[in-house]
């Protein structure tokens, strides 16, 4: 015994926390290496990005220059000044001008499409099927689009085979637009669709002129001389899509559907899963028409990461498992006996505490005396502070009591001396007796509480005197049959703020109708005010009653002080489950619900 005494006094409580503080040391050193490790891993990535993006680009501008050599031919066709129009008009009804005329339109689109396609590929065919509105038209001959093979030639036909194809009905329906597709059935051909049309004026009249419709396929071996991946991943893999998301060229056989293909193009990230494999994505504008997305597989790039970062993992995860069992032997060490006073604390509350045994370490025997006082201290604190809240809560129920609205009475009596004044009638004198009788209650000694049928009284004078300022379009009965209203207690000038609340908040009809039920179950007594006014947002109105400023605020405009006032009452005098609550009545208008305790209410000896 005497040696685990003197084991434990070697190491004092500075000491361990010593020993602690130094193993959150090397744990801030472990953390401060993996940080570094994953900076060096996000900034690799970052250059592996950078690079992408760089060789996209690189892509895509190779691909443009091509693009646009074409695109600008065509352009160039489609004008009044490129003759096409006039090369084709040379036809005179005989076989010698339809050949000349052949000729001289294939010699143009050569001129202006052949030249711009030969600069990077020799397998391509020009198809232009002229317009039905030319003579020549039923010369021409009729050709299967996939049937002629990629030579390199131009030559004129007739649309009869091809004019129910989505691409042909795409390019007349919107004239002079790229309108670039694939095949389904040639998926190594990359096509482009255009129908050629332009603006010209004959006697001060715009007219448009129809040419045609061009076709342009060509052999996509040239896309993937274009395409530079040394920099990357052989598993890389480019796609050609227009903006609708349509594939037309893939480097490599990736299995993709329509659904598929649309998420790639609208993915707003820099990876995408295609088949459960995970790749790089870059996406880079070839025209406005196209654009070129790269594909690199993250498991190549991981695999690399991992080579670099295995190192650091394992020294990484042989630093945690010795800081984890440094950290439960010093700990176990140190909070031994701290841990026996906070199992006290929680199981045994505010009572005094004995260590078990003599305690070597005199931090931990001031800690228990330090503790036995605190609690002798808090006892004495919760008595004086039950003593106060109690006194607190006496307080604010007069003082609640006495925050009743008194603008009534004083418009009360404004209007009564203006009605002497003007009149001089002797019905005033009755008005004023229940005036006088009504404040008489009001600003009487604060009984905190009354009977019910006091307070019904006290309404019906109320519901009196506003009939004689409103001009008597006050309807109020009330209905006590379930209860003995005499005997009952309620709080002084509960009812009064909902009637009045109801008169206030009538929606402007030319009357009011207020009715009082009670209501009693096993645990509640109810007393409920309903009114004839506009359905109102019974959700605002309970929002406002609870929420945490409402009784602290006498201006608020939303739904009248003398309502919060009658809540919080309710609230403190009987507990939070008691209060006002709104409700729709099925009616019409609104039905304001007082749930008080049923022990409040005294029933009739009649009445079950």
């Amino acid at each position: 015994m005497n040696k685990e005494i003197k084991r434990h006094k070697r190491l004092n409580l500075f000491q361990r926390l010593f020993t602690g503080f130094f193993s959150i040391l090397i744990c801030i050193c472990i953390i401060i290496t993996g940080s570094f490790t994953i900076y060096h891993k996000q900034k690799a990535e970052a250059t592996v990005y950078e690079s992408i993006n760089q060789v996209s680009l690189n892509n895509a501008q190779s691909i443009s220059q091509a693009i646009h050599q074409v695109e600008l031919a065509i352009a160039s066709l489609n004008s009044d000044n490129s003759g096409l129009q006039q090369k084709m008009l040379l036809y005179n009804n005989d076989v010698r001008s339809l050949i000349s005329a052949f000729e001289q339109t294939i010699d143009l689109l050569n001129n202006y499409i052949s030249i711009a396609l030969r600069s990077f590929t020799t397998k391509y065919h020009v198809y232009f099927f002229a317009d039905p509105s030319y003579e020549m038209f039923d010369k021409l001959s009729v050709t299967d689009i996939e049937t002629p093979s990629l030579d390199g030639k131009t030559w004129m036909y007739s649309n009869t085979k091809i004019n129910d194809t989505e691409w042909y009905k795409l390019a007349v329906e919107f004239p002079n637009q790229n309108h670039w597709l694939r095949l389904d059935s040639e998926p190594n051909t990359l096509c482009l669709a255009r129908s050629l049309k332009y603006l010209t004026v004959n006697n001060s009249t715009v007219e448009t002129i129809t040419l045609g419709v061009l076709f342009i396929k060509m052999d996509t071996f040239w896309i993937q001389e274009k395409l530079d991946s040394s920099d990357l991943t052989a598993d890389t893999a480019f796609l050609l899509v227009d903006n609708s998301g349509q594939i037309l060229y893939t480097s490599q056989a990736l299995i993709m559907n329509d659904a598929v293909t649309k998420d790639l193009f609208e993915n707003t990230h820099e990876t995408f899963t295609i088949n459960e494999k995970e790749y790089a994505m870059n996406l880079t504008s070839v025209t406005s028409e196209l654009n070129l997305i790269t594909l690199i597989p993250l498991s190549q790039l991981h695999s690399n990461y991992m080579r670099i970062l295995s190192p650091f993992l394992l020294l990484l995860l042989i630093s945690l498992v010795a800081g984890c069992v440094c950290s439960y032997i010093l700990s176990h060490r140190m909070t031994r006996d701290i841990l026996y006073l906070a199992r006290h604390m929680r199981t045994k509350k505010l009572t005094l505490i004995q260590p078990e045994q003599a305690l070597p370490d005199e931090d931990i025997q001031l800690l228990y005396q330090n503790y036995n006082l605190l609690v002798e201290k808090t006892k004495e604190s919760i008595q004086k502070k039950l003593e106060y809240a109690e006194y607190q809560k006496e307080m604010e129920l007069n003082l609640l009591q006495a925050q009743i609205n008194p603008h009534f009475l004083c418009n009360s009596l404004n209007s009564v001396y203006n009605l002497a004044t003007l009149h001089k009638e002797d019905d005033i004198a009755a008005v004023l007796s229940g005036l006088c009788v009504y404040l008489r209650y009001n600003v009487s000694l604060p009984n905190i509480e009354v009977s019910l049928q006091q307070e019904l009284d006290m309404l019906e004078k109320y519901i009196s005197l506003q009939n004689f300022l409103c001009g008597n379009c006050i309807f109020f009965d009330y209905s006590t049959q379930t209860i003995n209203p005499a005997q009952t207690k309620i709080p002084k000038m509960l009812l009064q703020p909902l009637v009045e609340n109801c008169i206030m908040h009538n929606g402007g009809s030319d009357f009011i109708e207020i009715s009082i039920a009670c209501t009693v179950d096993e645990n509640v007594f109810r007393l409920i005010v309903k009114d004839n006014g506009n359905e109102k947002d019974v959700d605002s109105i309970n929002a406002s009653l609870n929420s945490e400023n409402a009784a602290q605020n006498p201006e608020q405009k939303t739904h009248g002080f003398g309502i919060c006032n009658v809540h919080q009452r309710i609230k403190m005098k009987y507990g939070e489950q008691y209060g006002l609550h709104y409700m729709l009545s099925k009616e019409g208008g609104i039905a304001a619900n007082i749930n008080l305790p049923a022990s409040v209410a005294v029933t009739r000896p009649d009445i079950d």
